[in-house]
């Protein structure tokens, strides 16, 4: 599990300094809606269904291409958006991990699934200081934690969290497990409101209709593509 987590952490850093340069501070300032309006996002790589706000943006490489072909991105978010960028989200998407963005490109979030070993969130949460050993191993490179590991609830489900800090970013770990399956939620610059509003809605999917939705993706993606390439009459 060491192994794992510290796979995670290195993961986590790979996409801070390049991919959003945006302070914490930049975030924090950012004032939260009244009501945040969201949207169902099913998940097919991580095996979940959540809600997250309606303008959050669920990454990847095809997603970003359509934003820049659109060409209504400001010159910060067309830096932003860059070859690097598509290059980082496709390994992490091959490496299992799922990755969404806000809208301002202020604030993210990434999920990856790992085989739990028989262990639940609370042995989870009592072994902490195997997994805050990892981060203490990332000090010297400018990581500070925020706590030393807490047992948080959102809705009916409880889960392992781990806030820290590092090069200007904010980042809340949540984990939790389900069917021998272990969730590791990572949230950079995002509110607490966004956290609870997907937290709070996150459903594990049966692994017959993950199967399903990205069936039905690849499907979708087909017959655009022969709809685009049949000549016009």
């Amino acid at each position: 599990m060491k192994k794992l987590l510290s796979l995670l952490l290195a993961l986590t850093m790979l996409i801070l300094p390049c991919a959003f340069a945006e302070s914490a501070e930049d975030a924090e300032n950012t004032e939260a809606t009244e009501e945040i309006e969201v949207q169902l996002v099913e998940d097919a790589i991580a095996g979940l269904r959540y809600n997250l706000p309606a303008d959050w943006i669920v990454l990847s490489a095809a997603a970003i291409e359509s934003l820049i072909a659109a060409g209504t991105e400001t010159e910060e978010v067309e830096s932003a958006l860059s070859d690097e960028l598509i290059a980082q989200v496709e390994a992490l998407t091959q490496s299992g991990i799922s990755m969404s963005m806000s809208a301002d490109m202020l604030s993210n979030v990434n999920i990856l699934v790992s085989p739990a070993s028989g262990m639940t969130t609370q042995m989870l949460y009592d072994s902490r200081d195997v997994l805050l050993e990892s981060y203490k191993a990332q000090e010297s490179q400018g990581l500070t934690l925020e706590n030393d590991g807490l047992l948080a609830t959102f809705g009916e489900r409880d889960f392992m969290s781990i806030s820290c800090t590092m090069l200007e970013q904010s980042m809340d770990v949540y984990m939790f497990i389900e069917n021998d399956m272990m969730y590791t939620i990572t949230f950079t610059n995002a509110t607490p409101e966004v956290e609870e509003v997907m937290l709070g809605s996150i459903e594990v999917v049966p692994v017959e209709d993950s199967a399903d939705e990205a069936e039905d993706a690849t499907e979708s993606a087909t017959v655009e593509t022969e709809e685009s390439a049949a000549p016009e009459e």
